[in-house]
């Protein structure tokens, strides 16, 4: 492990950590708590019908799709949905 994160210390590229930097910034400033409207979390579940064809790219194998599919229905009330206004991360709260 140690010798990987030397390794991405002493290879990247420069513009890198102002970037990191920024980024960080950025993600700090936005954890404030906030109010949104409801009507964006309704379509965040479609978001994961777009690895449909990465999955249909994968070699026919059943399985694939039987993971998909359970990995989708189990992962949408775990995100919170549809009562995410009221719990996780978006909003400052854990589960």
């Amino acid at each position: 492990m140690d010798r990987i994160v030397v390794g991405i210390w002493q290879n990247a590229p420069g513009w890198v950590w102002p970037l990191f930097v920024v980024l960080v910034v950025i993600g700090i400033l936005s954890m404030k708590t906030r109010d949104s409207s409801t009507i964006p979390y309704f379509f965040y579940p479609l978001f994961g019908l777009s690895a449909v064809g990465s999955i249909g790219g994968l070699v026919h194998v059943p399985t694939n799709w039987v993971v998909f599919g359970f990995s989708y229905l189990i992962g949408i009330p775990l995100a919170g949905w549809p009562d995410s206004r009221e719990a996780g991360p978006a909003n400052g709260s854990s589960r």
